[in-house]
């Protein structure tokens, strides 16, 4: 369920769909990216910047840390660009909570791969 909410998250950056971003995301939500640090109300104010053609969840493992908390990483080939810029193959972690039933990504880094 984690996995699809992820891919449901990357088609909502995607389609820039702003109320599916808020609804996947926390409030308190941060990312930490190739392009620097950003939270939900960037990531929002900067969606026309943002172009991706494609994406892969590949090699998914998922830790539950909790019955709340659960990591997802993952590698992921994006394909498009941020304000220009390309991007690159990333290893990904994204941090779910479950809040009253409903699970939310509160935070997402990248690490590139070599």
């Amino acid at each position: 369920m984690i996995i699809s909410k992820s891919k449901a998250t990357w088609d909502a950056y995607k389609s820039r769909n702003i109320a599916a971003i808020k609804a996947l995301s926390g409030e308190d939500y941060v990312a930490y990216t190739l392009a620097g640090p950003s939270n939900l109300q960037q990531d929002i104010a900067t969606i026309d910047k943002l172009n991706i053609e494609s994406y892969t969840l590949d090699d998914p493992k998922l830790l539950r840390v909790s019955k709340d908390v659960a990591i997802l990483r993952y590698k992921c080939d994006l394909k498009g660009n941020f304000d220009g810029k390309p991007f690159r193959p990333v290893y990904a972690t994204e941090v779910w909570v479950n809040r009253g039933g409903k699970w939310q990504i509160v935070s997402y880094s990248e690490t590139p791969v070599n």
